[in-house]
Order: C-alpha cells, then sequence, then structure tokens
C-alpha cells in the first residue's frame, strides 16, 4: 500500500521535546531537564474522534545519541482492525526540515522537505491566549499542565476554535543532541499555535517532554499519552533504509 507521511519527522516530534536542553550525559540542563548521553525510546498511546472518525493510534519514537531519529506510526479504526504495516519515517538533526519515509509494503523511500516559509504563511493568521493550570503527575513524572486556546483564521475562508492541554515535564531523558533543535524550530513556527507561545509556556514552567496532549474543537477530539520512555542501546539498521528498497521520487513532498 502507498504511504505518505504528512510533516518532516522535526514537526513529528516537535512538540514532544521543545524546549530540550541539556549540557551531557545523565546531567541537567537548563531548567532542570534531564539529558541523556545515549540512546532513547519513547511510546505514545492516542485515540481520536469526530463525526466521521474513531481512530485508535500508537507511536514509538527512537532517538539516537549521535542525532538519529526513527518514528513509526500505527492507525486503526476499532471496528475494521488494520494489519498493515505502520507508517515510518527517519531523519537526523543535522537537518530537521528534512526526512525520508519507508514503505515497508512497496520496498520503497521517499524525500520529503519542508520549506520554512510555508511554516509562516501569510494567510494564516492565529491568536492563543496561554493558561497554567495546575502541576500534576502522570506516568510518574512531575508535569505542568497548560491550556492553550487558539482562534485560527485561514485566508478568512476557515475560522476555527481550537483548546490544546499540554503536561510537559522536564524529568524526561532526551540525547542533548536534540534539545536546541527542537527549540529552533519550535521559536520559528506558528502552525500548531501563535508564535508567542512558546515564551510564555517558558515563563509558566512548561517545558521538557510532552507527556501528553489534548486538542479539542468543534469537530474534533484527540488525546495522546506518553506511556513509555527508556534508555536503549539502538542498532543502527533503524535509521537506514532498508536494503532492495528503491525510491520514489513521486513520494515525497
Amino acid at each position: 500500500m502507498k504511504r505518505t507521511f504528512f510533516t518532516s519527522i522535526a514537526a513529528v516530534i516537535l512538540i514532544s521535546c521543545s524546549n530540550v536542553s541539556g549540557s551531557g550525559p545523565g546531567t541537567a540542563g537548563p531548567g532542570g531537564t534531564v539529558s541523556s548521553g545515549g540512546d532513547m525510546f519513547y511510546e505514545y498511546t492516542s485515540h481520536t474522534t469526530s463525526p466521521t472518525m474513531n481512530m485508535n493510534g500508537s507511536s514509538k519514537i527512537f532517538l539516537a545519541a549521535d542525532g538519529k531519529m526513527r518514528k513509526e506510526t500505527q492507525l486503526a479504526n476499532p471496528a475494521k482492525p488494520d494489519k498493515s504495516s505502520p507508517i515510518v519515517a527517519i531523519g537526523s538533526a543535522d537537518k530537521p526540515m528534512e526526512s525520508i519515509t519507508i514503505d515497508d509494503d512497496a520496498k520503497t523511500w521517499s524525500t520529503n522537505h519542508i520549506d520554512s516559509a510555508d511554516l509562516d504563511n501569510k494567510a494564516f493568521h492565529m491568536t492563543s491566549t496561554v493558561t497554567k493550570l495546575n502541576n500534576e503527575k502522570v506516568l510518574d513524572f512531575d508535569c505542568v499542565h497548560v491550556r492553550i486556546i487558539s482562534n485560527k483564521d485561514i485566508g478568512g475562508l476557515i475560522k476555527e476554535l481550537d483548546t490544546m492541554d499540554l503536561w510537559k515535564s522536564k524529568d524526561v531523558p532526551v540525547p542533548a543532541v536534540f534539545g536546541s533543535m527542537m527549540s529552533r524550530i519550535e521559536s520559528g513556527t506558528g502552525f500548531m499555535y501563535a508564535k508567542d507561545v512558546p515564551a510564555q509556556l517558558k515563563q509558566m514552567g512548561c517545558e521538557g517532554f510532552l507527556v501528553k496532549m489534548q486538542i479539542r474543537n468543534k469537530d474534533l477530539f484527540t488525546v495522546m499519552e506518553l506511556t513509555k520512555a527508556e534508555k536503549r542501546d539502538l542498532p543502527k539498521s533503524l535509521f537506514a533504509i532498508p536494503a532492495g528498497y528503491k525510491e520514489d521520487k513521486n513520494g515525497g513532498f
């Protein structure tokens, strides 16, 4: 089955580890964030409902100490179990706006590019209000819970009100190489919330790794939650295009 990935791997895990920074193996970076000198594995579960959709999902994120990344996403409708292979993307911290989608069903791979200018579309206007709600514990991590209410206007044609709840923690270990990359991307984009939000989150202490997220509007409700975060020794093959796969030059964007 032909699969395409809707964004670069940097955008996929952008909200997960934005504002993470560190100074070395096992040390605490600025603001108390735990920086890991080794490889890390994370797993999320998700559920999305709308008038036309009821979807469960799981995501596995692999971050290597040398800057390599991999994300595997499996989506399934509970009424129609999906036995197909997961959506796979690989990338590298030194190319944050590029990823490679691997289609295991077709034995192909394709390159995806995001132009930073596309993330700053002048027809897309958004204002956001941020409120700190509480300090809470999720999956044994101390988190700061905030709510972001955003008014979105896309060229005057589509107007939408989104409510996003975030639970972020400085206690989740992250390979140090990813910290500054994710902070730079988040501060320069405005597709999740207004550009002044990251500074407000930092001021409220809502920094570090995303442990839980809820998004809701009049048509959609989705929740994503971290279920596992552990150090692992990841094989280099996870971040490589499998032997024998052919490039699909029409599959990227």
